[in-house]
């Protein structure tokens, strides 16, 4: 152990660090010991059989979780190697526990950062894998905290509810990008993606209801822009199953922060807030 540790903080030093945390579970009803025990004690040299790469890397063993340090491994890279690890075994028949999958927690290391604090995040992103399903892959971005939208009170209309109904485009836009950024299962983004489509449908025909009841004269051509921003999100909402999860993840990205955000609300609704009637909250 005391040898791993120092392994461990050795491999730290250096820039481009990836780390990976995988968890082996059996689909069936097997004894968790048992199945667990027999798991790891073949996969432990079999990695390379179930996609590990052949160039040296480093695999620890610990309990029933694998630790898999990644040297000059940036977190897509890491994410490549886990996710092919991932497929195969799914795909895979274990000799003694048969069908088994596994889910995996990545994090790459910061400049400057403690190991405890990489080991930390990744078991996070193990722990949101397991939470949400199993057989899956969470990446734990360290700059994720930074791509959250925060409300700002000068973006108030004056009217109550097209402020209520904005800051909760807000919040679920946030849902979204937090799951697009930390995992890799489009399923899970489609869910949350159906939601907010939803929401932004239902807070535009309201929006449209307004305007032509204040016989605000833009009101058509608003109407527009919502259904170009709307059939937008269909196009990507049918694309996403057929991109690469870094591509859809950038357009969904890309869609909700310049198109809805910056460009609809902070820019197209601007212009009729003038002509809204005032309300008290």
């Amino acid at each position: 152990m005391l040898r791993d540790i120092q392994l461990i903080r050795g491999l730290l030093t250096g820039r481009g660090v990836s780390l990976s945390i995988t968890s082996p579970q059996p689909k069936e009803a097997y004894d968790a010991t048992l199945s667990h025990t027999a798991i790891i004690s073949d996969n432990g040299q079999a990695f390379k059989g179930y996609g590990y790469p052949s160039k040296p890397k480093y695999i620890i063993q610990g309990g029933e979780e694998f630790l898999i340090l990644l040297p000059q491994t940036d977190l897509d890279g890491a994410y490549r190697v886990a996710e092919k690890i991932r497929r195969a075994m799914e795909n895979a028949t274990h000799p003694v526990a048969g069908a088994c999958t596994a889910s995996f927690g990545v994090a790459e290391r910061m400049k400057g950062e403690a190991y405890s604090d990489l080991f930390r995040r990744a078991d996070e992103a193990l722990y949101r894998a397991k939470e949400n399903g199993r057989n899956r892959l969470v990446t734990h971005d360290a700059m994720s905290n930074l791509l959250r939208i925060k409300w700002n009170s000068g973006w108030n209309s004056g009217n109550v509810d097209i402020d209520r109904q904005h800051r909760e485009l807000v919040d679920m836009a946030n849902d979204v990008l937090a799951v697009v950024i930390t995992t890799s299962e489009n399923r899970e983004i489609e869910s949350k993606l159906d939601s907010f489509a939803d929401h932004l449908e239902k807070h535009f025909n309201y929006e449209e209801s307004l305007l032509a009841d204040i016989g605000y004269e833009g009101a058509q051509a608003h109407s527009m822009l919502h259904k170009k921003l709307l059939d937008k999100m269909s196009e990507i909402k049918r694309s996403l199953n057929a991109a690469e999860s870094a591509e859809g993840g950038s357009l969904i990205v890309s869609y909700i922060i310049n198109d809805i955000v910056v460009g609809h609300m902070l820019m197209d609704d601007v212009e009729f807030f003038s002509y809204m009637p005032k309300q008290k909250a």
